[in-house]
């Protein structure tokens, strides 16, 4: 749980700065289907996809095909 929580505060960090350079971009933090199945479904995640408006792409890192589009 420590790594996905640096890695959405590092995503965020990331699209703050990218904000400032090009803020027409549209930024979305792509997830392995497992992770995306177990960590972004408990609360935590969930509060934070809301709060941040965050865009999700979600793969499968085995046939590396997106499964789901979350915007």
């Amino acid at each position: 749980m420590d790594f996905c929580l640096g890695v959405l505060g590092q995503f965020l960090i990331y699209r703050i700065m990218l904000k400032v350079k090009d803020p027409a971009r549209q930024l979305y933090l792509a997830v392995p289907r497992e992770i995306y199945n177990t960590f972004f479904q408990s609360q935590l995640a969930q509060v934070a996809i809301e709060q941040h408006d965050l865009k999700i792409i979600v793969y499968n890192p085995t046939s590396e095909e997106i499964v789901q589009w979350i915007s």
